[in-house]
């Protein structure tokens, strides 16, 4: 399966560099179906498509012969010429024309390759092979040239190469050379390198005792900067301390003084309050000695009070009697007066009411004639504007009519006119079809003819066959042209007409009938807005004759309820009178009874009156006692309450002294209080001088590496030196 593969591979291939060849030598026959590779890039090869080939090559000498033959390949490629359309339409008769070569270029290649007896050249062509063939002899000058230039090349590359090989023996016996120095070299440099490490232990042990010491140093300086910001904030302190001290001794006296101004304040205090105790009591005495003494005047005059009312309630006795006699005279008058008011007060409604049937008969009658009479205007109005809307209504009947005649004769004229005008449009679609026709008809004969006269005189004379076409083709595409353009206009022309025929016969239609429908309307609107009018008017009518109705109706109600009313009124009226002199009769019988009642009620109350005022007379004695009892017990109080207020006082003295004076202690000076003393804070640059200045030491050192460095450098080069991390800072000085 592979192998078949890559024959087919090579195959197509092959195939394709004989394209490429037959293109750039313009041969008669290309072989593109030889293999499927040439017929998908058929139209890549000479045809309608754009094509790019790249052609690689290496600069190497020895592949020299694969450049050339990719130089010759690429530049066969590049004399083929494409013919790049993008999308382009063929119109038919190009396309038959082209079809029509590809057959006779066909023909031509079978004929040859039946006969193989060689091929007919036209001279076109022949003279492009001749052209082609002198420009392949000159490109094979050209070639041969640079062919002899590469060889040239070639040659001298060839001389370059062998001196390169002396040049490159020379430097083979320097290096066997070297090799030796070098293992010399190697010995000496171990010999080094054992004194080397001898000399970097040693020197790693100095530099650790360096180090430890330089730790030790920054430990104590970190140390000694630690106690120095101790000290500070302890002198702060300190500082802070004393001030408290002083504050405090301050406070101390300020209290002390306060203490003494307290105890005579409390003694002052103390006087003053045993003085409004002694005051008080003295008060208290006299208050009750004057209670006792108001008390004795009162129960005087409460005595001369009872006596009082005794003689005041007589008189209230006499006073109520009289007035209940003189309350039954008035009731009795007042009984007589109400009966004759309510009889007065009767005749003169019923006069009122009778003036009052009079007025609403008088009004009734003048309404019911004042109605009637609008009634008959009304009736009358009436009649007159009927026979006025009949009249409007018959001459706008009229009017429609004739209007409507006249509207369907025009429009029966439109009609007829816009079929004629279809007529006519039909007409001219059928004759220009058929012109069309007869012409594709003419076109498809003449082609046959021409196609059939072509094949039988094909064999003799292609070339002149090609010009003939040509002409043929030509001639009847213009004489159809000229026909179509000619029956194109007359066509458009007739439709412009036609067109503008129908625009009139619309436009004139439209405005007709518009105008028909304004009329119609205006018709409608007029007739509309009588009957309106008239419906307007008989619905007046008949509300003015439903009021005046309504009117003669109500008046009607009117009288017949204010007749009603009056009767109503009058039985209502002597109902009332009847009732109220029986309510006045009831009432001043439960008068009377009451006022009996409370005679009897009035003497129990004034012999309750009199016990009551002999009983408070009893219990204000009563009271007199217990008051005397009271102001003995508060006298014994207050004498009591002076003798502990003093004892109490006494007291409080006492404590106040015993406090103030005996305990209360305060802060007595020792002398043992520390003073305030500056303290000396050592600063930083003090503390910084502390550290051990190694400059002297180190720049020794320095010095004696420097000199066995320069000696190890006498004997080996690019030893590598060993770090020294704690000593960095201090050898890069």
């Amino acid at each position: 399966g592979r192998a078949r593969e890559a024959g087919e591979v090579n195959k197509s291939l092959l195939t394709l560099g004989r394209v490429i060849t037959s293109l750039a030598e313009h041969s008669s026959h290309i072989p593109y179906r030889d293999s499927k590779l040439t017929r998908l890039l058929r139209e890549s090869l000479g045809g309608r498509a754009k094509t790019c080939i790249i052609a690689t090559i290496s600069p190497s000498a020895h592949s020299l012969e694969e450049t050339l033959n990719t130089l010759d390949y690429a530049c066969r490629a590049k004399s083929i010429r494409n013919k790049p359309e993008a999308n382009k339409k063929f119109s038919k008769s190009v396309l038959l024309k082209d079809l029509f070569l590809e057959i006779e270029k066909l023909k031509q290649d079978v004929r040859a390759a039946r006969e193989k007896n060689g091929i007919y050249i036209p001279q076109e062509r022949f003279l492009q092979d001749e052209v082609a063939k002198k420009a392949t002899h000159e490109k094979l000058d050209v070639l041969e040239f640079d062919l002899d230039h590469a060889r040239k090349q070639a040659d001298r590359f060839q001389e370059l190469y062998h001196a390169e090989q002396e040049r490159n023996l020379d430097l083979e016996s320097k290096l066997k050379e070297c090799k030796t120095n070098l293992e010399e070299n190697k010995k000496a440099c171990l010999e080094l390198q054992e004194v080397l490490m001898r000399s970097n232990l040693m020197l790693k042990e100095r530099e650790y005792i360096i180090s430890n010491l330089l730790d030790s140093e920054n430990t104590i300086l970190t140390r000694a900067k630690v106690l120095r910001s101790d000290l500070e904030s302890a002198s702060e302190d300190m500082s802070l301390l004393f001030a408290k001290i002083e504050r405090q001794s301050q406070i101390e006296a300020k209290n002390h003084g306060l203490v003494v101004d307290f105890g005579s304040e409390l003694d002052q205090s103390l006087k003053t309050l045993h003085r409004m105790v002694i005051g008080s009591i003295c008060e208290n005495h006299e208050s009750l000695k004057s209670m006792e003494e108001y008390v004795s005047s009162f129960v005087a005059a409460k005595c001369e009070a009872a006596k009082c009312l005794d003689l005041k309630h007589e008189r209230l006795k006499s006073i109520y009697s009289y007035g209940i006699l003189r309350m039954k005279e008035l009731s009795g008058v007042l009984q007589h007066k109400a009966f004759s008011d309510l009889e007065e007060t009767r005749s003169t409604m019923f006069a009122q009411m009778i003036a009052v049937e009079n007025f609403l008969v008088t009004a009734a009658s003048e309404a019911e004639q004042v109605l009637h009479d609008i009634q008959i205007s009304l009736s009358d109005q009436k009649d007159l504007l009927d026979f006025f809307v009949q009249q409007q209504a018959t001459g706008l009947q009229r009017n429609l009519v004739s209007t409507e005649a006249i509207s369907k004769t025009t429009i029966h004229f439109f009609h007829e006119l816009q079929r004629q005008v279809s007529k006519l449009l039909k007409n001219l679609e059928h004759d220009q079809l058929e012109k069309s026709r007869r012409l594709a008809a003419f076109e498809k004969n003449f082609v046959d003819l021409s196609a059939r006269e072509d094949k039988a005189a094909f064999e003799k004379i292609s070339l002149i066959f090609t010009n003939l076409m040509k002409l043929k083709v030509q001639m009847v595409s213009e004489v159809l042209g000229n026909v179509n353009d000619t029956n194109a206009e007359d066509s458009r022309r007739q439709q412009v007409e036609v067109v503008n025929m129908q625009l009139t016969s619309d436009n004139a239609k439209k405005s007709w009938i518009n105008y028909i429908e304004r009329v119609e309307s205006q018709f409608q609107e007029d007739a509309a807005s009588i009957t309106r009018i008239r419906m307007t008017m008989d619905n007046i009518f008949q509300n003015c004759s439903i009021k005046v109705g309504q009117s003669l109706h109500h008046w009607k109600n009117i009288q017949s309820t204010i007749d009603h009313m009056h009767k109503d009124s009058t039985a209502e009226v002597d109902c009332f009178v009847v009732s109220r002199n029986q309510e006045r009769k009831n009432i001043f019988e439960e008068f009377t009874s009451v006022v009996s009642e409370n005679n009897v009620q009035f003497d129990s109350e004034t012999g309750d009156l009199q016990a009551a005022a002999k009983m408070s007379v009893v219990l204000d004695h009563e009271v007199m006692e217990h008051i005397e009892s009271a102001s003995t017990k508060c006298f014994y109080h207050l004498t009591t309450l002076q003798d502990s207020h003093s004892e109490n006082v006494k007291d409080i003295r006492c404590l106040a002294d015993k406090c103030f004076l005996r305990e209360y202690k305060a802060d007595n000076p020792t002398s043992l209080t520390p003073t305030k003393r500056s303290l000396n804070v050592p600063s930083l640059a003090s503390i910084e001088e502390l550290r051990t200045r190694l400059e002297d030491p180190i720049k020794n050192d320095r010095r004696d590496s420097k000199l066995r460095e320069a000696e190890e450098k006498q004997h080996v080069c690019g030893a590598m030196p060993t770090p020294r991390s704690p000593l960095t800072p201090i050898n890069s000085l």
